[in-house]
């Protein structure tokens, strides 16, 4: 278990190098975000990388489609790399160790901030304000795109979270509604 850690570590400091030669730490963060969401949700393309009668160059081939045309030159080799050491299974340790490896460098620390639709970078950077202000560390604002929570914002630090979203407004208001007695009888029963 320790060996692999130190292995997956090895890893995220070595995409961390590759990223810092093209000056693209953050954007590769991203890219990297995007490949797990993509190789972790994508049954079908997870089978064809599993697959040991597929080619290399045609995995590569085939992950480099999916990831799209305006790719940086990190992620096409991180990509590389984790096709060819079949690196799939740990791509979530390794997105997690980059991460870390990044907010070690850049001296910060993580706040997830889930929303329904993209935040823009507006909107990142007065939340950032806000959360710098309140927590009084240096945030680096991570985005996740959750359609589930229907509006509003979820706000994750460390083990803290403050729901801010719809979902989470209507789940408040059903429990309140439920707790209600009338006449000896439960609202809603």
């Amino acid at each position: 278990m320790a060996e692999n850690n130190k292995r997956i570590e090895y890893i995220a400091k070595s995409f961390l190098n590759i990223a810092r030669a093209e000056e693209n730490v953050d954007g590769l963060e991203k890219e990297l975000r995007s490949l797990k969401d993509l190789i972790v949700n994508n049954a079908k393309l997870k089978e064809l990388l599993m697959d040991n009668t597929i080619l290399l160059e045609d995995k590569i081939s085939n992950l480099r489609q999916a990831i799209g045309v305006g790719a940086s030159q990190s992620i096409k080799a991180v990509l590389s790399i984790i096709v060819s050491l079949r690196l799939f299974e740990e791509i979530e340790d390794i997105l997690k160790n980059y991460s870390n490896l990044l907010n070690s460098l850049k001296k910060q620390v993580d706040v997830e901030v889930v929303s329904a639709v993209e935040l823009d970078k507006k909107t990142i950077e007065k939340i950032k304000r806000k959360v710098d202000k309140k927590t009084g560390f240096n945030t680096r604002i991570i985005n996740t795109v959750d359609r589930e929570i229907l509006g509003g914002i979820i706000i994750q630090f460390r083990d803290q979270i403050l729901d801010l979203s719809l979902k989470g407004k209507l789940v408040m208001l059903k429990d309140n509604l439920k707790s209600i007695d009338l006449r000896g009888e439960k609202f809603g029963a």
